[in-house]
């Protein structure tokens, strides 16, 4: 029993990881239509240890201890080159090491004999997933060697194991032209037809920033249970699929656009797309620089407690508009992902409590949060600024040096 067990918590593990490091292909990789497809595998990987996990616990009593990168750093090290950029070959090793042994465990639980008190409970959990597992590994590719045969567990506090280099490239569909500080982002409007159509290509960028940030969280901290990984898995995912539905969105509309003739700019801009596949976006991109150094804390407070819960509002208040009234699809659309962000705003409420359980504490850290907000948006104007913000952050604390005594 302690053997079948403990394979099927090998399995369990494995399965996280190999979604964990789909999340590095997911950050590297630049198009959207690819980052969709990414995103589902990887989904696919933790969806499969979840259901396992939550087998073990509710049949055996037997809950997965805490994913960790210990066991793996060897391949994951080799994984960036001396430029710190992705090789996507050994990458690609990585996962069949993965692969390999996640079939090796998986059969030495088919094995278990029929007269075993284990077996039909083994069988139930073994044909539930098998046809699922098998969709998830290279069988094709498969050297069938045990790589990973003592796999260490994380520990008991949550930490940031490893620091992720910025390799988050933008789809080449887009073309950073413009500061925000010169062009405000372009918002919804509640009935123009020519707002919307910039609003939603723009609207891309930002929730796959949303999902990016998630990708970053899953790679870089150890130590949480495996419903963390699923629970941010789960949102990588729903982003991905709404930066697809709204890029395409935009794009489909552009033929009206045209036939309505009424932006002459807009349409410069549709016709310069046709010409050379751009569209034109802020220079600032999607201010992912604003999240690669930030912490866990700050990335959940950012986004999942005060840009996904708000959103459910705005939301609602966008499927009521004259707009969606007049375009049925779209007032559909704003729907489920309405339920999307419902369920992302609990999933940061939810792990923001994990980590600070004490009511208190988390109002002090969300208040702490709050009052960096508008640095941390400074580290991404900076990037793409001739201003030198430093410089002006500075002279705010020289002007007011009484304040920061102490």
């Amino acid at each position: 029993m302690e053997d079948a067990i403990k394979n099927l918590e090998k399995v369990s593990t494995l399965l996280a990881i190999k979604s964990r490091v789909h999340t590095l292909e997911f950050l590297n990789e630049p198009y959207l239509k690819k980052k969709l497809e990414i995103s589902r595998k990887s989904y696919d990987c933790i969806y499969l240890s979840k259901t396992i996990n939550d087998y073990m616990v509710s049949t055996y009593n037997n809950q997965l201890r805490t994913i960790s990168w210990i066991s793996f750093f060897d391949d994951l090290e080799i994984c960036f080159d001396d430029k710190k950029q992705l090789s996507l070959l050994n990458l690609e090793n990585f996962h069949l090491k993965l692969d390999s042994d996640i079939n090796i465990y998986f059969n030495e639980l088919n094995k278990i004999s029929n007269e075993s008190l284990m077996h039909s409970s083994i069988d139930f959990i073994l044909s539930k997933t098998k046809s699922e597992i098998l969709k998830c590994l290279s069988n094709d590719k498969l050297n069938r060697t045990k790589t990973y045969n003592n796999i260490k567990y994380g520990g008991t506090e949550p930490h940031q194991f490893l620091k992720l280099p910025n390799i988050v490239k933008l789809d080449p569909i887009y073309e950073p032209k413009i500061s925000v500080l010169n062009k405000p982002q372009v918002k919804f409007s509640q009935d123009s037809y020519e707002i919307n159509v910039e609003f939603f290509w723009n609207l891309g960028i930002r929730e796959i920033l949303a999902a990016e940030i998630c990708a970053l969280s899953i790679f870089e901290y150890d130590g949480f249970p495996v419903d963390f990984y699923y629970d941010f898995l789960k949102q990588m995912w729903d982003e991905s699929r709404h930066a697809n539905y709204y890029l395409n969105k935009s794009i489909s509309m552009f033929p009206k656009v045209i036939e309505r003739g009424i932006n002459k700019e807009l349409i410069e801009t549709i016709e310069n797309y046709n010409l050379k596949g751009k569209l034109p976006i802020p220079k600032e991109k999607n201010f992912i620089e604003t999240f690669i150094d930030a912490t866990i804390e700050e990335r959940i407070v950012l986004l999942n407690i005060r840009t996904e819960a708000p959103a459910v509002a705005r939301l609602k208040d966008k499927i009521n508009s004259k707009f969606c009234e007049e375009n049925l699809d779209i007032k559909q659309s704003f729907s489920m992902d309405r339920n999307d962000e419902i369920s992302h705003g609990s999933i940061g409420y939810k792990w923001f409590k994990f980590l600070y359980p004490k009511k208190e504490d988390r109002a002090l850290k969300l208040e702490e949060v709050d009052s960096m907000r508008g640095l941390l948006l400074f580290i991404s104007l900076s990037e793409y600024s001739e201003k030198n913000y430093i410089e002006t952050i500075n002279d705010v604390i020289n002007e007011n040096e009484s304040l920061y005594q102490n």
